[in-house]
């Protein structure tokens, strides 16, 4: 039996791209992008997701129905590019994630 697995993690990617007002207090949306790289295949995938939770960084994350949907994002590529591929991949998430934050005063 191979105990060496064909898939590796190539990286998990997070940014706050934004806050806004709410009843509960001020939250922070992130944009979340997970990386994982398949040698036997030749394949990226990427999970893309989006998460609001409390300001202060702690608790669970906050439901809300405006977050874009998450997606996964399958690439044929070499294991040298894949790195830089997952940064492609969440640079064009980041704008999508922020532009569905609510204009709340």
């Amino acid at each position: 039996m191979n105990d060496l697995c064909p898939v590796r993690k190539t990286a998990s990617l997070s940014e706050i791209v934004g806050e806004f007002k709410s009843p509960a207090g001020i939250r922070e949306v992130r944009a979340i992008a997970n990386g994982r790289y398949n040698e036997e295949t030749s394949q990226l995938l990427v999970e893309l997701s989006s998460s609001v939770r409390p300001f202060t960084g702690e608790g669970n994350a906050v439901p809300v129905n405006w977050l874009p949907q998450a997606e996964t994002v399958k690439v044929s590529i070499a294991p040298s590019e894949a790195l830089d591929a997952v940064k492609e991949i969440f640079a064009n998430w980041v704008p999508r994630v922020r532009k569905a934050i609510p204009l709340i005063d």
